[in-house]
């Protein structure tokens, strides 16, 4: 079984990728919100 740290595609990640706090802990450190996730997993 694949792991895949950014959830599964689809609903969840598209969630995520858009979720309000993680935009803007990934803007305040001059990164994407898929790079914080990465670095988070």
């Amino acid at each position: 079984m694949a792991y895949c740290p950014l959830a599964q595609a689809g609903q969840l990640r598209r969630e995520l990728l858009t979720h309000p706090t993680l935009l803007e802990v990934a803007s305040g450190l001059g990164i994407t919100p898929t790079q914080l996730l990465l670095a988070w997993a």
